[in-house]
Order: structure tokens, then sequence, then C-alpha cells
């Protein structure tokens, strides 16, 4: 090779070397500064901030970090252009937290652009730094991205928030995607953690934290007050209500960019009629008036009054006067959207975030969302999912300003995303996994069952966090659950003709685990052609996997009922005459458990069928009511005592829900379970109207699911046994 090629060559590699530098030098000069003040025995862990919920639930997490010597924590901000980080952080004081800026995202960002932006930058990044480990949160594309990049680079990455039971929207597939790369996994709740055994993770790398949405909000609260702004606001919604101090306070919120484009004229037309209708309420609206927002307002309110509302006047024309009471304000800083949160009556949202945040404060909200996303919103008691529509909306709006006990019930705070420090836990958590130390983890169902308290959960439920609105509460709750078998229209065919619903307000749910057959056209054709009465309402409850035996004994909760109200719940294989529901409800009426197929146990904990008392033609009958163990296929009772028993949780979520409603049922509350009389004088013909049947098809029977998890039956014996033993039952068969 001549010395001039030699020459050339090297000239070009240094000039690539000057590139390289040139590219990497902001990140070069500040880790090289934050190498310098490390100690050679700390944990090197890297935090990616790119989302406000980000950015919100990491910062507890940073301050336990950044204080704790055993720690040598890296934050990179890669949306420093949008500022919405450096906001947040300069509102907690830690804008210093920050270490590197990389400017990756950007507003209107098409994903895969972003994504790949984010892989390739954080690539380079963790080549030059290789951490220890890498913390991300939720299911933002953020996370994803930076989980995969550590991934690539052999980084270990821990999970806060990973996959749970109703995180079914596109968002999903990022929080698998991160669980399938993670080593460690800090789920808010116990159902969380649960779910994630049914995924296969290794119950070892599992503990429940909590929330850290609850550590921030600590935070506020603790160390901020209102704002000149808040007090402002409060002093005009005051000055604009004709109620004074009395004036009520409603939070709208539009996060969605969809739900602003598709449905703000929905919205709004909630928002005149509440605010037309109602006078000691003033509604408050935060968003970014931007051209596009602007036009979609403009057509949504009245032309009249429009460049009033929109500039924040006191109407004068005399029609649209109400229009007084909406302020559009400015998009709020973190600080003060809090503290208006507090202030609030309830809220009215869209936002994932934000539901958690108002559970947490204790203020009720309406989900302006067509479907749940998140289990433990569903279950707290503090929400109601109302849909996108207008009159929905202005229905549950009117329920909850008028009707105080519900208020009361779903404006307690709640603890479902426990209160202890969350953020503590898991910088404690990490610290003993690299020290091999972790004792703590989420090894087995037992230390589920040992922690987990649904009375908190259950007390609360009293309302519906489903479909449509009714301004009143059931009497009755018939479930029909839908798994393989396709008995739906002949259910309800037979619903229809129970004499019990002619004096009821009933709310039948269809419940169908996951997608192995399709009703919606079945659900469509009852709902068209109004079968039922008024006083009958169908919802259709999907759930997106496989919930086992144990979900259909849920989802009587999800409905507007109060505590005297009764639910039936129905396997998929029975078939019933049109007096069965009243001959249950009948026994239920007396303080029993209404079932059918009733069992006893023997002395080995095995389950059987007893002797028929009478057989005429095959068919079996009997004139009296029957007290047994436990029964199968349809139960019935009052919705008290379902939460009382789900305050006793099941020793496994596999198998036995039918003894398990029993002996809590029995053991606690002494409440037994009898099967309804069917009765056929000697020498006379069955009765059907009072009776049920399997029906054919409970011959061929599969194995239920959990997730994608076959439901074992080689258990049963050993469940009922356990139970018995735990739940100090009292065996028929020994007395």
């Amino acid at each position: 090779m001549s010395q001039k090629l030699l020459i050339k060559l090297i000239l070009i590699l240094l000039y690539l070397i000057i590139l390289y530098y040139n590219k990497f030098n902001g990140i070069s000069d500040s880790y090289k500064n934050l190498l310098s003040n490390r100690s050679f025995n700390t944990h090197f862990i890297v935090i990616v901030l790119g989302t406000r919920s980000e950015t919100v639930k990491m910062i507890p997490i940073l301050r336990e970090l950044k204080n704790n010597k055993k720690f040598f924590c890296l934050t990179i901000n890669i949306a420093p252009k949008l500022k919405y980080i450096n906001e947040i952080l300069d509102s907690f004081n830690i804008s210093n937290y920050i270490d590197i800026e990389l400017n990756i995202l950007r507003n209107n960002q098409p994903i895969y652009e972003m994504t790949s932006k984010i892989i390739l930058e954080l690539n380079k990044l963790f080549l030059l730094i290789h951490p220890d480990a890498l913390i991300v949160q939720g299911d933002t594309t953020t996370s994803f991205a930076a989980a995969l990049s550590a991934f690539y680079q052999n980084i270990k990455v821990f999970h806060i928030e990973p996959d749970s039971l109703y995180s079914f929207f596109k968002e999903k597939f990022n929080r698998r995607a991160i669980d399938d790369i993670a080593e460690l996994f800090f789920t808010s709740s116990e159902l969380d953690a649960n779910y994630l055994l049914t995924k296969n993770k290794n119950p070892n790398n599992i503990f429940v934290t909590g929330n850290t949405i609850v550590d921030t909000l600590k935070l506020v609260f603790n160390n901020t007050s209102h704002s000149n702004y808040i007090q402002w606001l409060l002093k005009e919604s005051k000055k604009r209500c004709k109620s004074g101090a009395g004036c009520k306070i409603i939070l709208l919120t539009c996060q969605r960019r969809a739900n602003f484009i598709n449905t703000i004229s929905n919205f709004l037309k909630a928002v005149q009629k509440l605010l037309e209708n109602i006078n000691d309420i003033i509604i408050i609206i935060p968003f970014n008036l931007n051209p596009i927002f602007r036009e979609y307002i403009r057509i949504a309110l009245p032309e009249e009054a429009f460049n009033d509302i929109i500039n924040n006047k006191v109407i004068n024309n005399k029609k649209y006067f109400y229009f007084s009471r909406l302020l559009l304000i400015k998009p709020l800083n973190f600080m003060d959207f809090i503290h208006l949160q507090s202030l609030s009556f309830f809220i009215m949202t869209d936002s994932l975030e934000i539901q958690e945040e108002c559970i947490s404060i204790g203020k009720p909200v309406l989900i302006l969302r067509e479907k749940i996303e998140s289990l433990e919103d569903a279950i707290s008691g503090s929400t109601i999912i109302v849909g996108i529509e207008s009159e929905n909306i202005y229905n549950y709006a009117k329920l909850l300003l008028k009707n105080e006990t519900l208020y009361n019930q779903m404006s307690k705070k709640n603890n479902i995303y426990d209160s202890r420090n969350s953020s503590k836990m898991i910088v404690n958590l990490i610290e003993k996994y690299f020290n091999n130390k972790l004792s703590d983890s989420y090894n087995n169902y037992q230390n589920f069952l040992n922690k987990l308290n649904y009375s908190q959960i259950i007390s609360k439920f009293d309302y519906s966090i489903h479909n449509p609105v009714n301004n009143f509460e059931y009497d009755l709750v018939i479930v029909l659950t839908v798994w393989k078998r396709n008995n739906l229209d002949r259910q309800l065919t037979q619903i229809k003709r129970q004499t019990i619903l002619k004096n009821k307000k009933t709310n039948i749910i269809v419940f169908q685990n996951s997608n192995h057959i399709n009703v919606e056209d079945i659900i469509s054709k009852w709902e068209n052609l109004e079968e039922f009465n008024g006083l009958v309402k169908i919802t259709f409850i999907k759930s997106p996997i496989d919930t086992g035996y144990f979900g259909r004994f849920l989802s009587p909760f999800t409905s507007s009922v109060t505590s005297n109200s009764y639910f039936i719940i129905c396997d998929d294989d029975v078939i019933w005459g049109d007096r069965y529901f009243e001959n249950m409800i009948r026994v239920v009426d007396e303080g029993f458990l209404a079932t059918r197929t009733g069992r006893f146990i023997n002395e080995n904990f095995k389950e059987f069928f007893p002797a028929p008392i009478y057989e005429i033609n095959l068919q079996v009958c009997f004139n009296e009511d029957i007290e047994y163990d436990f029964g199968g296929q349809i139960w019935a009772g009052r919705i008290s005592w379902l939460r009382k028993a789900w305050t006793h949780i099941p020793l496994s979520i596999e198998n036995s829900e039918d003894f398990w409603i029993s002996a809590t049922l029995k053991s606690f509350y002494n409440i037994s379970t009898k099967t309804p009389k069917c009765p056929c004088p000697k020498g006379e013909i069955i009765n059907p109207e009072l009776c049920a049947a399997s029906d054919k098809s409970a011959y061929h029977h599969d194995n239920g699911l959990i997730g994608n998890i076959s439901v074992s039956h080689t258990i049963r014996t050993k469940l009922i046994k356990e139970t018995s033993i735990k739940f100090n039952y009292n065996v028929l068969f020994w007395q």
C-alpha cells in the first residue's frame, strides 16, 4: 500500500471519528461529568422519559434513586423541544435531574418514525455507557423502544406496571413485548400480579408494589398550595355561578386526539344540556386552542355565543346566558391540574392517567370511553364508563349530581393501588436484586390470597361501570355466560317468559369469555326487536381473554344495583321453566343461596350427587327445598351476599367456584345453600314451570381456560378439602 493511500485512509478514519465524536459530544460530556461523581460500587440505572404519564409516575422513583447512595441514576429526556417533561420536573423543582437530552420526539410524529429513532439513538448511547439496568414504566412507545434497545445491548430491564388483565388496547402490544424482555415486574395490584402468573412469568420476579401515582400525589399535596391562577379560577367560578359558594365544579378533559376530533361535539352537547338544566354547576375544560381544535369547537357550539365562550366572557345573549358557566382555559401545569381535580365535584375524562389520579384523590370519574382499560379502575367503585354519546354523558352526570348516595360512595378515597410508598419499595427491591437478597417476591398464589383484601373493593361496588344509563337501580341482575356453546338465543327466549320479570327492573348481562363464538348478531337482534318491556335492559360484556369459571361471579357488580338487589348467574348449558327464577328468588327470600344440581361432600372431601327423592319416567323431582353443601349450573342470591363472598378470596381461580361461594356464605355469614323444589306429587307428572334441567350440550364438556391456560380438574377435590379447612366449613354429611 502506498504512503499516500495510507495517509488518505487515516484521514478518512479521523474524519469519521470526528463525525462520530461530534454526534455524541453532548452525551460524552454529560456522561464524563456524571462518571466522575460515581462511586465504584454503585448500581448504574438509566431512566428514559418521553411522555407525561411516564414522567409523572417516575418522579418519585427518580427522587428515591437520586437520593440513594447505592445507585447511580442517569435520566434521559427524549422530548426536550416539546417542553412538557421539563415543565413537570420544574414544578417539582427537580429539573436538574435530567442528565441527557436527545431531540427525538416532535409533534405529530408518526409512531414508526418515533420508534425507529428511539431505538437507533438509544442503541448508540447504550453502547457508550452500558448501564446495569433500565427502568421503564407502562405501555408507551418510549418504554417499548427503550426496552428493546436495552435488550439488544444485554442490559437488564425492570418493568413498572406490566401487562394486566384489561389493558387490551393497541398499547397492550408494548406491555407484552416489554414483559418478554423484562427481568423484574412491579405491579400495581395483586390482580395484575396474578394475571402475570397466567402468562408464565417467573413468580420469583413479580412484586406487588402499588402505583407510584399515589407517591406523586402525596408530593403535590404535601409540598404545594393553590397557585394564583387556581385561586383566580375559583373566584371566577364563584362569581359566575348563581349558587355562589355552593357551585359545583365539573372538570372535563379530552386528551385523546381521536376523541377530540370525532366526539368533541357529543361532549359539548352534553355540556350544553347540563348547563341549561342545572344551575349550580360550572364546567371547566382545559385544552390547547390551536386552529384545528378551535374549528371543531366552533361547529359544536351555538354561533351566537361562540366568540364570548371562546374568550371566556359573560354571555350577553339571554338565550345562551347559561354558557357563562363554561370556562375554556389554557392547558394547566401538572401541579395546578392536580389541585383543580381535588377542587372539582367530579371529573369527566377519556384519560387513563387522570382516572388513576382521581381514584387516589377520592373524586368520582365518568369515563368517556366505550371500553374498560384498567380492571383496578373498574372495581375501585369510583368510576363509571359512560361512553361517548351525549345523552349517556348527560344522564350519568345528572345522576351523579342528584344522587347523594351514589356520589358519597364514589367519592371515597380508594386504596386499590395501595397506600404504601411504592417508589421506595421498588428501589429497595432493585437493590436487593443486585445483592441477590430478594425474598419478597410473589412466589405463590397463597401470598396473593393472604395479602388481598377484597372488602375495600367490593364494598364500593354499588353502581354500573358499564353500558347504557338508566336513572334507576336494578332489582335483579341475570348473568348469561357465553363461551363455546351457542345457546344464547334459546336462553334469552326462556328468560323472556320468566314470570318474575313482570314486576322487577332487570339487567340481563351477557358475559362472554374471549372470542370462541360470535354472538353479537344475537345481541343486536334482541336489542333491536325490543323483546322485553321497559323494565329490562341487555348489557353485553366481552372479556378479551378467558376468565375461567370465576369471571361471571364478578360481572353482577358491573350493573347499577343496591345491596338488596338479586343476582342469578347461569351456565350456558342449562334450560328452565317459566317460573323457575321466581322459584329461586323465593328460596333467596327465605335466607338461602339458591342453586341447582345440589351435591354433598363425603368424609374424603369428594363430591357426590344424592339419590333422587322421586323418579317418574326418569324425571328427577322433589316437593321440598333441599339443603346441600353446594350446587352448580345456576346460582341466585343477593348482591350483598356476593360482595361478602368476595371478601374471602378463593384459594385458586382454576376451579371449585361452586363450592367456594357456598362455603364462604355458610361459614362466615350462616347462609346455607338450597335447591328449590321441583314438585311432582306421587302419581302425577312433573311440573316443568318450577324446574330446570341440563341442556343436551352439557354432555360435551371442555376444560375452562384462564388466559390461554387450561383449567385443571384434577385439583378439584384438593381445593374442596383445603377450602373446607381454611374456611372452617361444617360439612353436612358429617353432622
